[in-house]
Formats: C-alpha cells, sequence, structure tokens
C-alpha cells in the first residue's frame, strides 16, 4: 500500500457502510423495526463506517508526511485493524448494561483511539525523523 492510494479502500469501506446502512441515508427510520437491512446495519454498517471514515481522514494527512513515518503507522496498522475486527465481532449487539459495550460502542471507541494512537505515532515520527530527509 502506497500513500497516494491509501486513501482509496477508507473511501471504497465509507461509501459501502453508508449503502449498508439505511438510517444513513433516511431510507428507515431508526423505530422501524421492519427495515430490510436494519440488523444488517446495526452489526456492520455503524461499526464499518465509524473505522473507515476515521481512515479516511487520517489519509489525507498521510499526503502531507514523509515515506518513513507512514511506514511506521503502517506496521501499527497491521496490528490494529484484526485487532479491532476481532474486539467488534466479539461484542455483544446490544448490550442493556450500565456500561453499555455494544459493538457501537466498541467500534467507536476503537476508531477515536485509533485516531489519536495514529496521531501521536505521525507526531512522534515526525519529531525524530532528521530534518534532511
Amino acid at each position: 500500500m502506497s500513500k497516494k492510494t491509501t486513501w482509496l479502500f477508507p473511501f471504497c469501506l465509507t461509501i459501502i457502510s453508508i449503502f449498508i446502512n439505511p438510517y444513513i441515508l433516511g431510507l428507515c427510520i431508526q423505530s422501524d423495526k421492519y427495515c430490510i437491512f436494519g440488523s444488517l446495519a446495526h452489526s456492520v454498517g455503524k461499526p464499518m463506517f465509524y473505522f473507515s471514515l476515521t481512515w479516511l481522514v487520517l489519509s489525507l494527512v498521510f499526503l502531507l508526511i514523509s515515506n518513513l513515518t507512514f511506514q511506521r503507522w503502517l506496521k501499527f496498522t497491521y496490528i490494529w485493524v484484526p485487532l479491532t475486527i476481532l474486539l467488534v465481532f466479539l461484542s455483544p449487539e446490544y448490550d442493556s448494561s450500565l456500561f453499555s459495550m455494544s459493538r457501537d460502542v466498541v467500534s467507536l471507541f476503537m476508531s477515536v483511539l485509533f485516531l489519536i494512537i495514529s496521531f501521536l505515532i505521525i507526531l512522534i515520527s515526525y519529531l525524530k525523523t532528521p530534518k534532511n530527509q
């Protein structure tokens, strides 16, 4: 994966997640229990939308960073993405406890954490990289 094509994968995922989530498009209302894509939207659509949108924002930053910084971030991503997928699919679809850990919450939390850690990796790598590169 190169810096210039990094935006393509999250862009496609964002578009797919919008189309399988009828609530974003306004085709179904939240209380519509007979919506054809209702369960797919909650179990796959929202988590995929959160993560792909975060990655899409980061891909714009990648155009401004060096190749070395990008390679460091890419190593982190190879570990983080499978971990996120595993945690999202192991979490319950709905949770009614006081501290809810449903798929939506887990995917949103992991996406925000991914964004924060990514920016930290980029910042630290940028500060450590010699200025003559």
